[in-house]
């Protein structure tokens, strides 16, 4: 598993690694733990390796929050990226 940072002063959820399919679960605790981030969240991919796909749903979903606006940090071309975009992230 990757590690996960949470950085509340620039409201943003750092990921690092790879995340497999169990480390679902402690991505959303992780999301849990941070309730309401306010009005920016930025989840910060860009240190990522690889992400199993239950991750890149539940990250997906992030960009959907209602009443925060949501951006998803990713280097452009790498696999992290790909697998977003087929998901409309």
């Amino acid at each position: 598993m990757g590690t996960i940072t949470w950085e509340a002063g620039q409201h943003r959820l750092r990921l690092a690694g790879r995340f497999e399919e169990g480390d679902r679960g402690a991505v959303e605790d992780a999301l849990a733990a941070i309730g309401d981030p306010g009005p920016v969240f930025i989840v910060d991919l860009t240190a990522v390796d690889s992400l199993d796909p239950s991750v890149v749903e539940i990250l997906a979903a992030c960009e959907r929050a209602e009443g925060c606006r949501v951006s998803v940090l990713r280097r452009s071309g790498s696999e992290v990226d790909r697998m977003l975009s087929e998901r409309g992230a």
